[in-house]
């Protein structure tokens, strides 16, 4: 599966298709990002931890994610964990 942040909230999900926009806490909708194409929020075969230095989220890909879409602003730092 793969996994999307929004960059309004800093949810995290796990799907095969973006998901739905509605009830962001932030208000309005949530303005989702794939961050990577194979992936997920618990550790998964074939895939890696990967730290936001300036949000804190954690995710496992099986490739560098997307700096795009920080919740912080700007884009993601990650470290590979």
């Amino acid at each position: 599966m793969a996994v999307y942040i929004c960059k309004n909230c800093g949810s995290v999900v796990e799907s095969n298709t973006t998901p739905h926009s509605a009830g962001c806490p932030k208000g309005g909708g949530h303005f989702w990002i794939k961050a990577c194409p194979k992936g997920g929020i618990t550790p998964k075969v074939g895939t890696h931890p990967y730290q936001c230095k300036k949000c804190g989220i954690t995710i496992y890909c099986s490739t560098t994610p997307t700096s795009a879409g920080c919740p912080k602003g700007g884009g993601h730092i990650w470290l590979k964990l």
